[in-house]
């Protein structure tokens, strides 16, 4: 019994600990976290990655018939921020009762009209001031429904607004 004791007595007035090994699981880690970052930046790894735009945009109905053939339309209303490209841009709309797609846009379609010129070119920026005219001719939209209208950037597959509008 008196072995025992001494035993325990030794093992507990024994003054080593375990440092040096969290040291050096430390300094690898430390290690493996630098050579990612560096391998990082030497590959180019972030350099390809797209940043949404930040722009202000407003989804109205269009209470006005804009181009003397549309039947029901909205309008999306550029305040602030980044100017986009058109043919960046694809508008897709929504029933909001059930989120059924009802209509999809690109941005070169025919049905979308920048500031009244229709069929605008892929190179067309829509800027602060600008508004772009869902002119929809085959009767797709009804009057009295609503709408989850959408504005996405398609590089960065980000959702620019989203509005909910009802059709008058």
């Amino acid at each position: 019994m008196d072995t025992m004791k001494s035993k325990i007595k030794a093992m507990l007035e024994e003054e080593r600990g375990v440092s040096p090994v969290i040291g050096v699981i430390l300094m690898v880690a430390i290690t493996v976290i630098l050579a990612a970052v560096i391998g990082t930046f030497v590959l180019g790894l972030g350099d390809n990655l797209q940043q949404a735009p930040q722009s202000s945009v407003s989804v109205s109905d269009a209470s006005a018939d804009y181009s003397g053939s549309a039947t029901q339309s909205f309008v999306i209303s550029h305040q602030q921020g980044d100017a986009l490209t058109m043919g960046d841009m694809r508008i897709v709309v929504r029933n909001a009762s059930d989120s059924s797609q009802v209509a999809s846009y690109q941005g070169t379609d025919t049905a979308i009209e920048l500031n009244g010129n229709a069929d605008p070119s892929s190179g067309t920026e829509f800027g602060v001031g600008d508004s772009i005219v869902i002119n929809e001719t085959s009767g797709t939209f009804d009057s009295g429904y609503k709408y989850n209208v959408q504005l996405i950037h398609v590089p960065s597959d980000s959702t620019v607004t989203s509005a909910e509008v009802t059709l008058n």
